[in-house]
């Protein structure tokens, strides 16, 4: 099946997959204990990443099909460093125009089956598609730690960390926007801005808003937007503590901030939607203008004075040179970014002496 706006996907192997395991454990249908309850539901979500893994192997496509890497030009007219988030949807936007010949490096692999599952975060994670980022030791809280430190989820794969989170769809508040441009003249960030955008992505599909809300909600994007396809008893009781407390219902990511709401998520028929499969699906990896490396990790952005020359990555054990006319972006993370950018020489000079860094 063709999914709308989302490339191709399996679907019908996976609808009765997701079901079935969902149905076997169904969390509204037992009196049991709370504890029971919760064991129950993520022993189906468990038994959801097995079954959907066999799906997968027995179907006749891969949700997304790996990008051919053809011979390394020599030169780009852009370069992305990161396929998460940000990366993805630049890629994109900047391979619309065929003029534009553009570079995608990712340091992971595409998406494993498992993901596409549904709040399989806590299951899915592993070495193969997170970074491992630790925090440093912390005095105030993860005291039954021994080493006190926690982990920071930071994805090494198509997608980055939106292929393997809890996909909660929630936009910023209005007034951090407002305060970007307002405070630090960050020009186009007030909250009205971005809505442009925001609309543009998304395919909305909740119906029980306001008329008012959906004028700040997209229909003809590439991120659906939905409810998640069923209930718990926690959910239930949440929503009617809010409803005797006299809370006021709202669409969260609408005019109105504080209410409650069920949770808005980026699934669509069963399965997650990430970065990757929105806004890099068959269709747009089918571009001839449009490179996309996988497994290939940069690490060294070249300059000449200032300017932005290209990067160096490392693919398959080999070091790789690739030069660009005109723009490097990088999408690496917060934590990839600005450490790519020391490792290229640019950054607080007590950090590169410390690790003899010639900038």
């Amino acid at each position: 099946d063709s999914l709308p706006n989302c490339g191709t996907v399996p679907a019908l192997e996976w609808r009765p997959i997701c079901a079935c395991s969902f149905a076997a454990f169904p969390p509204g249908s037992s009196n049991r204990s709370p504890v029971y309850n919760a064991v129950m539901i993520w022993t189906g979500a468990t038994l959801s990443a097995i079954l959907a893994s066999l799906s997968f192997c027995q179907a006749s496509q891969t949700p997304l099909q790996p990008p051919t890497q053809p011979p390394l030009p020599t030169e780009y007219d852009y370069i992305i460093v990161g396929a998460g988030t940000a990366g993805s949807v630049v890629a994109n936007r900047l391979s619309q125009n065929p003029d534009n010949k553009v570079l995608l490096l990712e340091a992971g692999g595409e998406m494993t089956p498992d993901l596409y599952v549904p709040y399989s975060a806590p299951f899915a994670a592993n070495e193969n598609n997170s970074w491992g980022c630790e925090t440093t030791p912390q005095y105030c809280f993860l005291s039954s730690h021994p080493s006190r430190r926690g982990t920071y989820n930071s994805r090494k794969v198509m997608g980055g960390t939106g292929s393997l989170n809890s996909m909660n769809y929630v936009r910023g508040n209005p007034k951090d926007f407002n305060k970007w441009e307002e405070e630090y003249n960050a020009t186009g960030w007030k909250y009205n801005d971005v809505l442009t955008y925001f609309k543009q992505i998304e395919n909305f599909n909740i119906s029980d808003v306001s008329q008012e809300d959906k004028r700040y909600h997209g229909y003809g994007g590439e991120t659906p937007v939905n409810y998640p396809g069923y209930y718990t008893d926690l959910s239930y009781v949440f929503l009617n503590a809010c409803t005797e407390a006299n809370y006021k219902k709202i669409d969260y990511n609408g005019k109105h901030h504080t209410g409650y709401s069920r949770v808005e998520s980026n699934t669509a028929y069963g399965i997650r939607w990430g970065p990757s499969s929105c806004f890099l699906n068959n269709t747009v990896r089918a571009r001839t203008n449009l490179h996309i490396f996988t497994k290939s990790m940069v690490i060294r952005i070249l300059f000449e004075n200032t300017k932005a020359t290209g990067v160096i990555f490392t693919k398959d054990g080999k070091n790789e040179t690739v030069r660009v006319k005109r723009e490097v972006i990088l999408c690496a993370g917060a934590i990839g970014s600005p450490k790519l950018l020391m490792l290229s020489g640019i950054g607080p000079q007590h950090e590169l002496d410390r690790h003899r860094i010639d900038p």
